[in-house]
């Protein structure tokens, strides 16, 4: 987990591309505020847990839940990685999901929208 108020760097080994963007944001703006989109043209906002899109939003809070065993089912628990927003609102994906979203960190220019990876 890391808070954007820390300013600790992100490395997890997870989701490598998104992780280097957000490190660049962290240290050259001081906070982290994206887009999440449905699409890689960037015409279909992703939804909060509030029912918004997620458009500008400031990044407070991420968690990631590494994949694992889960120790009374003995099922396997996929990736998970949630976001909190300034507003409370939340969205969180799978890591089997997270090729079906896009992003762009609002203030990183040229402004390239890139695939959750």
């Amino acid at each position: 987990m890391s808070r954007v108020r820390d300013m600790a760097p992100i490395t997890d080994g997870e989701y490598i591309n998104f992780q280097i963007n957000m490190n660049y944001a962290i240290n050259n703006l001081g906070y982290i505020r994206f887009n999440i989109y449905l699409d890689a043209s960037g015409n279909t906002f992703a939804i909060d847990s509030n029912g918004a899109p997620i458009e500008n939003r400031l990044v407070i809070e991420m968690a990631y839940t590494y994949p694992h065993i889960d120790e009374v089912t003995q099922l396997p628990v996929e990736g998970y990685t949630i976001y909190t927003f300034d507003d409370g609102s939340t969205w969180g994906e799978y890591n089997n999901q997270h090729s079906m979203y896009w992003y762009w960190l609002s203030g990183m220019y040229p402004k390239v929208i890139d695939q959750l990876t």
